[in-house]
């Protein structure tokens, strides 16, 4: 089989510029939190202050658990935590309320430190 090639000539003549786009269209919304990127790996965030969740006003379970996900920020502290596995509209609400007020130390990329997204637990026992 021969395969043919054809040679094709161009000249460019004129180039007319497109109009950048809005730049609003590429800015974040107020509150986004830009999740960090790293190329090696990161080292997971640590809690260090963990106050224990009250127990839940009002639950009629004696035991249940919530799982949360949230963004520990670059400075240690908890954002955008929201409900991943309920154990119940009491449990839930005590649940996100204990951990907004819990502390990290900020998961880092080569030292640097990056925001992160995880998921915790919180286990309520009642005696």
């Amino acid at each position: 089989m021969v395969t043919a090639w054809r040679k094709l000539d161009a000249e460019v003549v004129d180039l007319s510029p497109e109009p950048s786009p809005d730049a609003a269209l590429f800015t974040p919304p107020p509150g986004a939190i830009e999740l960090g990127n790293c190329s090696v790996k990161a080292e997971p965030p640590r809690a260090v202050n963990t106050p224990n969740p009250g127990l839940p006003f009002g639950s009629p379970d004696q035991n249940s658990k919530v799982t949360v996900s949230l963004v520990v920020d670059t400075k240690g502290k908890t954002q955008n935590v929201r409900v991943v596995d309920s154990g119940g509209v009491h449990s839930d609400k005590a649940a996100i309320s204990a951990v907004s007020s819990w502390r990290f130390k900020p998961a880092t990329c080569n030292g640097d430190p990056m925001p992160m997204m995880i998921n915790v637990q919180v286990d309520f026992r009642y005696r």
